[in-house]
């Protein structure tokens, strides 16, 4: 995958910048391992790159100037980016229960 044209939609300017976030929350008992759940997400992520390359790619304008507007194209990153926030000592942060009572 290096620098892969964008279908029709993905060339409309503004939908370029349309991302996906997810955002998982997790009780997690204190005897387990956070390196190793870490790990395998991380693990898991490596093998979803490798199945579907597009994922870890950033789109780019190229040869965007004066009466062009360029072609919007995937260029790799290395990795998929993984951000993992353990809130249990966070006090602003509301607990499992709290945000199972807020439903």
């Amino acid at each position: 995958m290096t620098g892969d044209v964008l279908n029709i939609l993905g060339q409309t300017p503004g939908l370029y910048r349309l991302y996906t976030q997810i955002f998982s929350i997790y009780r997690v008992p204190d005897s387990s391992s956070h390196d190793g759940i870490i790990d395998t997400l991380t693990n898991g992520l490596g093998q979803l790159a490798k199945s579907s390359p597009w994922l870890t790619g950033q789109v780019v304008n190229e040869g965007a100037g004066d009466g062009n507007t360029g072609v919007f194209k995937i260029t790799p990153l290395e990795k998929i980016q993984l951000v993992v926030k353990d809130l249990r000592h966070e006090p602003s942060a509301p607990t499992m229960d709290g945000l199972r009572q807020a439903k």
